[in-house]
């Protein structure tokens, strides 16, 4: 085993060290095309000193290889930037999970400049220049990106991007790949840890010349972690071929998922002549959540050239996240209660409250699901939804994944997909706990079904047994917070 973490984390460090070739030898500045590509809108990344080592939907824009670990909802976002001289940068974008493995993102972006003076050489004219109207120049890209996880802890991801530039109606087009990675060491089935250190790594924009000019290709490294609760901090390196490499430090503080603080600062190591080098790497901005509806601002000041203000509006679709108006169980929807309703339904919530507390829990602990016809990542993803909606129901006293296998591990057992009832009852008794929840998940034909049961550890029996199955895969997250509430009465 340790050989094996060695042989990943060498891996890594192998591939980042190739990200910097391109940069180490960079060219002149200025020498690429299509230099729009190096602006991120994303109100988030850029109030954090556009750090990239983090998972969030905003972040796999840039580094795609997150994008599976958002398996949990779709998103919609709107990005806006406010630029220097009129000029403005707007991207819509759509990520939606695939399975429990894989994602996908859609963006669409545009890079307005307004209007500029058209200067010809005249020599009838004292300075041998003339005005004739006036042009005007854009950009455009079209991008997908897809990110699949080959493990626990590790996923890839790959990006396209088709791009067009527009100068006083002369056209240009260019086409672009990015490949990129993330590590979680001690990442639990699909449940991503964000207080372990986690490393973000790739390519970006890589392709063919146009015409004369390279494209914007550079790469990036960096890690991150929750160092409390509520603080995540992240640390980056990024470079061009035609400009030096920065560092980049990110910070954001959580206020109860409601209110969201960053900082973030940037340094190139040399001086951009922009006035103040200390005030030109700075950035900050904040974030609000509103059920489901995300607001991200941004400010990032560029010295003596102004500063920039960057605004992105997001929508979660689905998923324990997201905060539907709507809410449906079964065939039951559950409506908003009348005035008159709301005082018996409070004091029916503290008689339960009251009724739970003096009911004494029982220690269990959840097996990797058996997986039939389905991934045995997928099934153990789906286990791990059920061991924590089980710990938010408060109904039982739940073992911690981590130190169920670092029980058995020591007497070289595990409860893998194939552990039966009566292994279970072993296994039951070694980590003094009262019950074992075993669990399928299978696929028959189109439909997906999900069997939970609860055995007794001191009779071996089922206690309980209960199942749900769906032909929608992104509804298998809200089903598996039914079945806990079902197996919770």
């Amino acid at each position: 085993m340790v050989f094996q973490r060695f042989q990943k984390i060498s891996g890594i460090c192998l591939f980042a060290s190739f990200i910097f070739i391109p940069a180490a030898y960079s060219s002149s500045p200025g020498t690429s095309i299509f230099s729009f590509l190096k602006i991120d809108p994303s109100a988030r990344l850029a109030g954090m000193g556009e750090v990239d080592s983090d998972v969030n939907s905003q972040s796999a824009l840039a580094n795609p290889a997150v994008l599976p670990w958002l398996y949990d909802y779709s998103e919609v976002s709107l990005q806006h930037l406010l630029y220097f001289s009129d000029v403005s940068f707007s991207q819509a974008a759509y990520t939606r999970p695939l399975s429990t493995n894989s994602s996908l993102n859609l963006s669409l972006g545009y890079l307005g400049t307004g209007t500029f003076t058209r200067t010809i050489a005249d020599s009838s004219v004292v300075d041998g220049y003339s005005e004739r109207g006036s042009f005007t120049t854009s950009d455009m890209l079209i991008g997908a990106g897809y990110g699949r996880r080959l493990s626990a802890q590790f996923s890839y991801g790959v990006g396209m991007k088709a791009v067009r530039e527009s100068i006083d109606g002369n056209d240009t087009y260019g086409a672009m790949m990015s490949l990129t990675g993330f590590y979680n060491p001690l990442s639990g089935g699909h449940h991503y840890r964000d207080d372990q250190w986690q490393v973000g790594f790739g390519v970006f924009n890589v392709g063919p010349k146009v015409g004369n000019y390279d494209l914007p290709m550079g790469g990036f490294v960096g890690v991150g972690k929750r160092l409390s609760p509520p603080f995540f901090f992240g640390l980056e390196m990024a470079g061009y071929i035609d400009q030096t490499m920065e560092g980049r430090l990110g910070m954001e503080y959580d206020l109860s998922d409601a209110l969201f603080l960053r900082a973030g600062y940037k340094n190139s190591f040399k001086e951009q002549g922009l006035g103040d080098p200390y005030m030109t790497g700075l950035s900050g901005g904040l974030g609000f959540r509103i059920q489901q509806f995300v607001f991200d601002y941004a400010w990032v000041p560029y010295g003596d050239l102004g500063q920039t203000h960057r605004v992105t509006l997001s929508l979660q679709v689905g998923g324990s996240e997201a905060k539907p108006i709507r809410r449906v169980i079964g065939n039951k929807e559950l409506k908003k209660p009348t005035r008159e309703q709301k005082p018996q339904q409070q004091e029916i919530k503290q008689s339960s409250a009251k009724i739970r507390d003096n009911v004494k829990k029982i220690n269990i602990a959840v097996a990797v699901f058996k997986a039939k016809n389905v991934s045995d990542m997928d099934a153990s993803t789906v286990s791990d939804f059920v061991r924590t909606d089980l710990v938010n129901s408060d109904s039982f006293n739940v073992m911690d994944r981590a130190n169920m296998e670092s029980v058995l591990s020591e007497q070289k057992l595990q409860m893998s997909g194939s552990t039966n009832a009566e292994d279970a009852v072993k296994i039951g008794k070694l980590l003094n706990v009262n019950g074992i929840v075993l669990g399928t998940l299978a696929k028959y034909v189109d439909t997906y079904y999900i069997t939970v049961d609860l055995i007794d550890v001191e009779t071996g029996k089922i206690t309980k047994s209960v199942e749900q199955h769906t032909k929608d895969i992104n509804a298998i997250r809200s089903i598996c917070s039914i079945l806990v509430e079902k197996l919770s009465r």
